[in-house]
C-alpha cells in the first residue's frame, strides 16, 4: 500500500471514531468505545478506502480493463460489496452497543437447524 493510502486510512479511522462518539453523545448514550468497536472501525475504514480505490482503478486503468475483459464487472461488484459491508459495520457501531444474535449484527444472518428433536424420538 502506498503512503498516501495509509495516511488516508489513518485520517478516516480517526474521523469515524470521532463521528461515532458524537452520534452516541447526541443520542444520550454513554461515551464508551470498546476495543472491539475500535478495531472494527479501523478495519471498516480500511475496507471503504480499499474498495473505493479498487473501483477507481477499475474505471481509470485501461490495462486492467484489457486484462480482465468481461470480468471487470465482477471486480467492480466485489468492490461495491466490500464498501457495503464496511458501511453497515460503521452504522452498527453507531447504533446499539451490544448485539448478541446474528440478526442484530446487520448482516441478516439467521441460523435454523431444520429439525427438532421431538420428530426423531428425543
Amino acid at each position: 500500500m502506498s503512503q498516501s493510502i495509509l495516511t488516508l486510512w489513518g485520517l478516516l479511522s480517526g474521523c469515524l471514531i470521532v463521528a461515532v462518539m458524537v452520534v452516541k453523545v447526541s443520542r444520550g448514550r454513554r461515551l464508551k468505545i470498546t476495543l472491539e468497536d475500535f478495531i472494527a472501525l479501523a478495519l471498516s475504514s480500511l475496507g471503504c478506502i480499499s474498495s473505493i480505490h479498487l473501483i477507481y482503478k477499475a474505471f481509470s486503468l485501461e490495462e486492467l480493463r484489457e486484462i480482465l475483459d468481461g470480468d471487470i464487472v465482477t471486480l467492480i461488484i466485489g468492490g461495491l460489496a466490500v464498501l457495503w459491508v464496511s458501511g453497515k459495520e460503521v452504522i452498527r457501531i453507531m447504533g446499539t452497543s451490544k448485539n448478541t444474535n446474528f440478526r442484530g449484527s446487520g448482516y441478516g444472518i439467521s441460523v435454523v437447524s431444520g429439525f427438532s428433536g421431538s420428530q426423531y424420538g428425543n
